[in-house]
């Protein structure tokens, strides 16, 4: 793997390294040494056993040097990796906490697969993550808490393509209450809306309500795959709804001269 095109990033923080901050070399042998430091066995006794899934470990594991979590997008090579002068300083010292941004440091984040297989009754469900989260509605209902009601509005017409823009709430939290209830409760949502307002035509009306469709499949699948495999807290405790998700309430006035325009043309 070539390290010639790659932007410079910290190995030990994940940081990048910009502007005339320097990039340090570190030899492989001395970081290896600093596994009580910024390695996994050391970030699980100090967070508690089963803090460091199998996922996360593997997102932050680099060929070679198993047993420490480094960023995979610094350049390393057989001789050692690369970081930023403030976790080289830090490691040389003879401290016994990771060095403040690193990855070890509590900042073991990591990100989503590309794909999520999904058990749907006998079929297995694969799931194409980057394109399921494209939807504002799945996004809005996936997050377990919800200090916020979401507005989605859309507007167009003749001549003009589709716009629109989310606006936020404060709601109560004693009413809007734990993701769980949500997810079970019958009937319409009631912290998530879609308005279609002023002049717009036909298609583009029809393209906002399908804008405002929940694909519950993929949300079932994202909803199962953080409960069951991504081992964040905020998930743990939730119960998997047995029942279909009610979809956003869409917002629109009945179709009349005055908020129906005739298409300028198709692709627009």
């Amino acid at each position: 793997e070539s390290n010639k095109f790659k932007v410079p990033v910290c190995a030990v923080c994940d940081r990048l390294i910009i502007g005339t901050a320097k990039y340090c070399f570190i030899a492989k042998e001395d970081i290896k040494s600093k596994a009580d430091r910024i390695g996994c066995a050391s970030y699980e006794s100090f967070y508690g056993d089963g803090s460091l899934p199998d996922l996360l470990k593997k997102q932050y594991e680099v060929k070679g040097y198993e047993g420490l979590l480094l960023s995979q997008r610094a350049r390393k090579d057989d001789k050692g990796v690369y970081a930023c002068e403030s976790c080289k300083i830090s490691l040389n010292r003879d401290y016994e906490a990771p060095p403040k941004y690193a990855i070890a440091n509590g900042f073991v984040i990591g990100h989503l697969p590309d794909e999520i297989e999904y058990e749907k009754g006998d079929a297995i469900v694969t799931v194409d993550v980057p394109e399921a989260l494209t939807s504002d509605v799945l996004c809005a209902i996936l997050s377990p808490k919800r200090p916020f009601a979401f507005c989605i509005s859309y507007f167009g017409g003749a001549h003009k393509s589709v716009r629109g823009h989310v606006t936020f709430f404060e709601t109560d939290l004693s009413h809007v209450g734990e993701a769980a209830s949500l997810f079970n409760r019958p009937g319409a949502n009631p912290h998530i809306y879609c308005v279609l307002c002023g002049r717009m035509t036909k298609d583009q009306k029809e393209l906002a309500r399908k804008k405002a469709a929940l694909d519950t499949e993929k949300l079932m699948a994202l909803l199962t795959w953080y409960k069951e495999k991504s081992g964040h807290p905020a998930y743990a405790n939730i119960v998997l709804p047995t029942t279909e998700f009610a979809a956003p309430t869409v917002i629109e006035d009945p179709e009349n001269e005055h908020n129906t325009d005739k298409s300028g043309g198709d692709k627009v």
